[in-house]
């Protein structure tokens, strides 16, 4: 809608799982449509906290951006378009390209953790994938990238400076991949106590909840 505040937020129930040791991958298709002033269109594995993303900025330009949480509250590293250190497919990057806002885009962020991994933003085009921008950490900052590395996959769009009108963020597809094998590792179980529960009957005493036996 057309008031300041109006907003839409799409978020996994759950966060993507993260291996150590292997690099993962969110992928999605999205239309952007015209940028309009404040109306700000964001994509990628993040919340509140911590996470990546790309983002239509509602102030003209589209942004890479880093979040994390610290002690001092969170911080966010953004590069603007002009920043990229890749391509910013604007035709004058070695690609050629302009991306088109007006078009369906496939886009995909690529991620490291250990806490010092490489972020990648990227477009897929004509089959074959062009990078954008990347943010290395290994030697480079004294902090790892975000607090966590487990985060869900999230959506925005959100009308922060009451532009008029009605205003749409295409969602398409998305997946999660990660390098290797996902499979779970030894047998899945669930187990349950009876409704009426347990009564742990003296204070300062350990009780065995739960129990695993070879």
């Amino acid at each position: 809608g057309s008031t300041a505040g109006d907003s839409v937020y799409r978020q996994t129930k759950r966060v993507q799982r993260y291996i150590p040791g292997r690099q993962g991958e969110v992928s999605m298709t999205m239309i952007f449509g015209t940028a309009t002033t404040g109306v700000r269109r964001r994509f990628g594995m993040f919340d509140e906290l911590n996470g990546f993303f790309f983002e239509d900025s509602g102030d003209g330009t589209y942004r890479c951006v880093l979040r994390r949480n610290t002690a001092g509250g969170v911080l966010e590293e953004s590069f603007a378009r002009d920043e990229w250190n890749v391509d910013p497919l604007d035709g004058t990057g070695p690609s050629g390209i302009t991306a088109d806002p007006l078009a369906i885009q496939h886009m995909s962020i690529e991620y490291e953790w250990y806490g010092a991994g490489m972020i990648e933003w990227n477009f897929i085009i004509n089959n074959n994938k062009y990078p954008v921008h990347r943010i290395l950490h290994a030697n480079v900052h004294d902090h790892t990238w975000a607090a966590k590395a487990a985060l869900p996959v999230r959506v925005e769009l959100e009308n922060y400076g009451g532009a008029a009108g009605t205003h749409t963020f295409y969602q398409g597809s998305h997946s999660f991949a990660t390098e290797g094998s996902t499979e779970i590792l030894g047998r899945q179980n669930s187990m349950s106590t009876p409704i009426t529960g347990k009564n742990l009957s003296s204070s300062n005493t350990f009780y065995p909840m739960v129990a695993i036996r070879l």
